[in-house]
């Protein structure tokens, strides 16, 4: 390992996958958009990066890492101790019924 700074592409790259932890625990966005999965995803996308860089990193980027996946674990372990929130039924996913008068309405203007 080098004593070195950090790269700016990995920066980004370690910085893109905690954002997109967070984001799916609900930390960055509105609580409706959680999914631990997709976060527990983004997780173990940096535990691979970590694993396949390991020896290969300056202090810094090394140091960078560590912190992403402690951040995100945390999130997730907090995340997980929430309830999940209950999805809001939209009233205009469906359209209303029509009624028997606007059915008849409907037959009289096209005549």
């Amino acid at each position: 390992m080098s004593s070195g700074g950090i790269h700016k592409t990995f920066a980004l790259l370690v910085q893109q996958h905690l954002t997109q932890a967070l984001w799916f625990c609900g930390e960055v966005s509105s609580k409706e958009d959680r999914n631990l999965e997709l976060a527990q995803l983004e997780i173990s996308l940096l535990e691979v990066i970590q694993e396949k860089t390991r020896g290969n990193l300056s202090d810094d980027e090394q140091r960078l890492l560590a912190d992403a996946l402690h951040e995100a674990r945390m999130a997730f372990v907090f995340a997980s101790q929430k309830p999940q929130p209950e999805k809001v039924e939209n009233s205009t996913t469906q359209p209303p019924a029509p009624h028997e008068n606007d059915l008849t309405g409907a037959a009289e203007k096209s005549s």
